[in-house]
């Protein structure tokens, strides 16, 4: 994961590259925690270039949005990466954030039922 760090007076970007997994998705928990103290009413966590999401960098983004909210900032993921997405979407947490983006939403995870017939 490789990240460029971007501020003005109101908002904070946080460019995230690669992937994040087990070994590095701490940072995405340090990195908002940095943010924060500088008082941005805006965090962009532009997730645009992630190759790959997996569940320790989910359990770091809502710590982290949790970080920014107790801060009185507000964390806004900019154009997720369809494995971002997909993710969010399958765990139910794409309607509780806020994501600005151009892309369409990935189709939901279905779920596999066995049907049975009388």
């Amino acid at each position: 994961m490789s990240t460029i760090d971007t501020a003005t007076s109101q908002a904070k970007l946080i460019s995230v590259c690669g992937e994040v997994d087990m070994s590095n998705a701490h940072l995405l928990v340090e990195l908002v925690e940095a943010a924060v103290d500088r008082r941005p009413a805006s965090i962009l966590l532009d997730l645009s270039q992630v190759t790959s999401f997996g569940a320790h960098a989910m359990d770091a983004l809502l710590q982290a949005q949790q970080t920014a909210a107790k801060a009185g900032a507000v964390l806004t993921l900019r154009d997720p990466a369809p494995c971002v997405r997909y993710l969010l979407a399958g765990n139910g947490v794409e309607q509780l954030t806020l994501i600005e983006t151009g892309r369409p939403a990935p189709a939901q995870p279905r779920s596999r039922s066995r049907s049975s017939t009388a």
